[in-house]
């Protein structure tokens, strides 16, 4: 019972630390986009949507945003394109067996 109680503060924990990390991730896309609250709430629930289906985290699909944003500036004022840009760069991450990152520069690379 102690063991099962330690457990669920654990993760508790752990939940409340992966929150307030996703938290600090879109801050920083929003300092680089300069969007509004409803934007990036929009692009937040991408992030988590999208995560479901890739093996990367919707931390880790933000950090990628951020990297594809800065490589491929035109993209910051389009919220539609640099979902799809993050998304490819998702499939091929899972396809070349790569961080979504490492994957991100490649896609972009290849753009400009």
């Amino acid at each position: 019972m102690v063991g099962g109680i330690a457990a669920l503060g654990y993760t508790v924990s752990e939940s409340i630390s992966s929150v307030s990390d996703f938290e600090t991730h879109l801050d920083g896309l929003q300092s680089l986009t300069g969007l509004g609250d409803d934007a990036m709430k929009s692009i937040a629930d991408g992030a988590i949507e999208m995560s479901k289906g890739f093996k990367s985290s919707a931390s880790e699909i933000v950090d990628s945003m951020k990297l594809i944003g800065s490589q491929a500036p035109e993209l910051l004022q389009n919220q539609d394109a640099l979902m799809k840009v993050t998304e490819a760069a998702n499939v091929l991450s899972e396809a070349a067996g790569i961080e979504v990152v490492d994957a991100a520069k490649g896609v972009t690379t290849v753009m400009n």
